[in-house]
């Protein structure tokens, strides 16, 4: 028999899953683990990397790491899944951090306003058929 944290890391990864084919995020990669350090002051953390090469556009490998702390605290399949959508979400804009904070590439104006509008058209393309139903 699964333990709870499996269980309750089964449901966020599920969870995951979920909000990636919602939001069609079909050509980034997703790797999940449980963080079980003890140091994790998150619910789960997200940390990425090119996997092609260092090149602002390559290939995206995300790795999230689960709190094993707040799988065991937590009883609400809710949060699980308001985390685990959450970190999928800042997938979404982690071009946009990467630009403003990582400093060996030069960013154009127009390198930022792609990425704006890549988010905007994955936002546009699953909420706006939700609105006007």
């Amino acid at each position: 028999m699964a333990s709870l944290v499996q269980k309750r890391f089964k449901s966020y990864v599920d969870h995951s899953k979920h909000a990636i084919e919602f939001f069609g995020l079909y050509d980034f990669e997703y790797e999940f683990s449980i963080d079980d350090s003890g140091q994790e002051q998150f619910r789960a953390s997200t940390s990425w990397h090119n996997t092609f090469n260092d090149v602002i556009g390559s290939a995206r490998q995300f790795t999230i790491e689960v709190s094993k702390d707040f799988l065991l605290e937590t009883a609400d399949d809710g949060e699980i899944r308001m985390a685990a959508w959450h970190e999928i979400m800042e997938s979404m804009f982690y071009r946009l951090s990467d630009m403003a904070t990582n400093t060996k590439y030069v960013v154009t104006e127009d390198d930022v306003s792609n990425e704006l509008h890549r988010i905007i058209r994955i936002l546009e393309n699953r909420l706006l058929p939700l609105v006007l139903e």
